[in-house]
C-alpha cells in the first residue's frame, strides 16, 4: 500500500512539473515577442521623428537643397544635389558622412529638380534599416510662393 502511494506522489509531482516548464516554455516565448514587438515600435518612432525633421526643415528651406544641407550638418548630400542622406547608428545617434559603413539606420531626402506645372515641389522622404527595409516613407509637396520685396 505505502509503494502505490509513493509512486502516485511520484507520478503527480512530474505531472505537476511538466506543466509548470510547458508555462514557462510559453511565458519565456511571450516575453520574447513581446521585446521584438517594443523595438520595432521604437525604431518606427525615431524612425517618423527623423523623418519629420527632415521634412520640415525641407519645407522650411523651400526646397532650397544648398540650405537644406548647410542645416543638416551631418547630412550626406548627392552628386546631382536632389538627396540628402542621414546616418544613424543602431541607437539613433547621428553619424557622420563618411561611417556609412557603420550606419544601422538611413533617412533620405528625394527632392524633385523643378516645380511642376501646378507649383508644387515635390520630395519624398524614406527612413529604412541599413539592409533596405523601409521602416516609414513619406511623401511631400509645397507649393512655391512668389516672394515680393514689398508690400504695395
Amino acid at each position: 500500500m505505502k509503494h502505490s502511494r509513493s509512486s502516485l506522489f511520484l507520478m503527480e509531482l512530474l505531472i505537476s512539473l511538466l506543466f509548470f516548464s510547458l508555462a514557462s516554455a510559453v511565458c519565456i516565448r511571450l516575453f520574447a515577442k513581446s521585446h521584438l514587438i517594443s523595438q520595432d515600435t521604437i525604431n518606427q518612432n525615431n524612425a517618423i521623428v527623423q523623418a519629420q525633421n527632415l521634412a520640415e526643415t525641407w519645407l522650411a528651406t523651400e526646397g532650397n537643397m544648398q540650405e537644406l544641407n548647410r542645416l543638416l550638418e551631418q547630412g550626406v548630400p548627392s552628386e546631382d544635389g536632389l538627396r540628402i542622406r542621414l546616418l544613424f547608428d543602431e541607437d539613433w545617434a547621428p553619424l557622420s558622412d563618411n561611417s556609412e559603413a557603420e550606419s544601422s539606420y538611413v533617412a533620405e531626402l528625394l527632392s524633385s529638380a523643378s516645380a511642376s506645372e501646378d507649383g508644387l515641389l515635390h520630395a519624398t522622404v524614406s527612413v529604412y534599416e541599413n539592409q533596405g527595409n523601409v521602416i516609414y516613407s513619406l511623401e511631400l509637396a509645397h507649393h512655391v510662393s512668389e516672394r515680393r520685396g514689398s508690400h504695395e
